[in-house]
């Protein structure tokens, strides 16, 4: 369970974090775990948590440096006296789009730790961190520096170094178009919570978010590395649509028609025949909306239809006349849904 009293820390506060910097160092599995579901379901706390990352990266630079215990506390011991003089990691915002904010460490952090101009900024030039983020009911196109393209869902996130963007880290959903560099031998490669996808060049849509992990294959190949104890290692054909669920372990694979599954990044949520469950889950995704179902009797009931990607209010109208048919109300009030 999240600890809630993380929501208000500071970037200070989480560099003294202990699992905070676990993370940040991926040193611990369950950290990661822990801290990745954190910025999913406090997606405020992003600007601090992405000053910590920075302030954290630096010193773990400094660190490598040191050859004792006892200089790293010392070397720590003083970062942090200059944090509570209260200096600053210059942020830079890469890409100012609608309300979302997009960040990358910068170069001048050195001044921050007192580092040698020249080491610092070598070491920040390729380790860096971009993060690119989707705020609820929105999505973004992003053009990585390899070429490839990655069409971002809503409130998802995606990351990689500076030093490649052909290896990323996603937290969400996103449709990814990657350029072909077989003959160069570079792999792209998507991490996710549950698996990673391998490919040369291809195109393939990957969700992502709290328990499972869906990876649908438009075209090209794939290969899945499962993660956890059961390392199985799958091979995707065009057409095959792979779901995992990391707490119960269950691998579904089948292969139909993907078009219902990527019609999102052309605008369009799109139904056939899904459950009225199915059609929520959805929807509470995308939208910063919950969703009260007072009776699980309908959750089965079948959905056909197509939303707007980017209309909640929408949406919610086509479902409702929809509902109205089968004699089930849905009403809306602010944030919160009830159907019965």
């Amino acid at each position: 369970m999240l600890n809630p009293s993380y929501e208000n820390y500071t970037a200070e506060m989480l560099v003294e974090d202990d699992s905070f910097r676990r993370w940040v160092l991926q040193e611990n599995a369950e950290a990661t775990d822990f801290w990745q579901t954190f910025l999913q379901e406090y997606p405020d706390s992003k600007k601090e948590i992405t000053t910590a990352i920075s302030w954290l990266k630096a010193i773990h630079f400094h660190y490598e440096e040191k050859t004792t215990a006892e200089e790293q506390q010392a070397s720590f011991q003083q970062i942090q006296d200059r944090i509570q003089t209260g200096a600053e990691a210059p942020i830079i915002q890469l890409k100012p789009t609608h309300n979302r904010r997009i960040w990358q460490m910068a170069a001048s952090i050195a001044l921050l730790i007192g580092l040698s101009i020249g080491g610092v900024l070598y070491w920040n030039s390729i380790n860096q961190t971009v993060l690119y983020a989707t705020e609820f009911g929105e999505q973004e196109r992003i053009e990585l520096a390899d070429g490839s393209v990655v069409i971002l869902n809503s409130n998802s996130t995606l990351t990689h170094t500076a030093k490649s963007s052909r290896e990323v880290w996603l937290s969400g959903e996103g449709y990814f178009e990657v350029s072909d560099q077989k003959e160069e031998g570079i792999e792209f490669i998507v991490h996710t919570d549950h698996l990673d996808v391998e490919v040369y060049g291809t195109e393939f849509n990957v969700n992502s978010r709290a328990t499972s992990t869906e990876v649908v294959l438009d075209e090209g190949s794939v290969q899945l590395s499962l993660k956890g104890e059961n390392q199985e290692k799958i091979e995707m054909s065009p057409g095959d649509i792979v779901l995992y669920n990391s707490e119960t372990t269950a691998l579904n694979r089948s292969t139909t028609s993907t078009e219902a599954l990527t019609a999102w990044k052309d605008g369009n949520l799109v139904f056939d025949r899904a459950s009225l469950q199915e059609v929520i889950d959805r929807l509470e995704e995308i939208y910063e909306i919950e969703v009260d179902l007072q009776q699980t009797t309908i959750a089965d009931l079948p959905i056909r239809a197509t939303f707007p990607v980017d209309n909640l209010d929408e949406c919610l109208e086509t479902l409702s006349l929809l509902l109205l048919s089968e004699g089930v109300d849905l009403r809306r009030t602010g944030n919160e849904v009830i159907i019965k």
